[in-house]
């Protein structure tokens, strides 16, 4: 297991020396011997520290290797993260009789989990609705000319009809008249750079030999 998570980690000399340290088991106990104040209380107001202790391990030991594993390739990084889980959950179905508690953590890896895919799913489900929105806004805010409107509905039949019939649906395509409109638009273009150019100089005239009578 150790070798499975260098595979997906970073291969930094640092990062090395933080797993060597991870795999010393983090297992800490408090003493089972009932001191005297644990022994004056009552029974019911006893606090198990113990399963305290046990809690915090595993989400300190889930944490360390989310962490470890962020850096590197996500979606092999939760597959490996519900391995490291089951481990977990077995060794605390071996460590702890308490059944409940058990239901209860399991509920809680699972419900994790669930979490865990359906945020991936619901982010790639925005923006794929994000793109294919604004792909229609972009399209749909344009002012078409009554030409471009009927070409583009016709746009299928443009493309795979014959170029010579005089079909309906052909529209009368022609590369001089679409290489026309290229060059038509390039030119409005420019001259409307051109006007903008002078209006940022302050030239209100329209050409040259107002300003020089001015």
């Amino acid at each position: 297991m150790f070798v499975e998570v260098m595979m997906l980690t970073k291969n930094c000399r640092r990062m090395r020396i933080v797993m060597i340290f991870m795999m010393v088991p983090i297992d800490y106990d408090v003493g089972g011997g009932a001191t005297a104040s644990e022994a004056a209380s009552n029974d019911d107001d006893k606090v198990d520290y113990n399963m305290l202790l046990m809690m915090l391990m595993m989400i300190m030991k889930i944490s360390m290797m989310m962490m470890m594993m962020m850096c590197r390739l996500m979606m092999v990084a939760t597959g490996m993260l519900l391995y490291l889980m089951i481990m977990i959950m077995m060794s605390v179905l071996i460590m702890m009789m308490m059944m409940v508690i058990i239901i209860i953590i399991i509920m809680m890896m699972m419900m994790m989990m669930m979490m865990m895919m359906m945020m991936m799913m619901m982010m790639m489900m925005i923006l794929m609705v994000m793109h294919y929105m604004f792909k229609h806004f972009h399209f749909r805010a344009k002012v078409w000319t009554l030409h471009e409107y009927h070409s583009r509905i016709f746009a299928t039949f443009r493309v795979t009809a014959k170029f010579g019939t005089n079909h309906k649906r052909t529209n009368h395509f022609s590369i001089r008249y679409e290489l026309f409109k290229r060059k038509r638009a390039l030119i409005i273009r420019e001259r409307s750079r051109r006007k903008c150019w002078n209006r940022l100089l302050g030239i209100w005239f329209r050409n040259r030999r107002q300003w020089r009578e001015w």
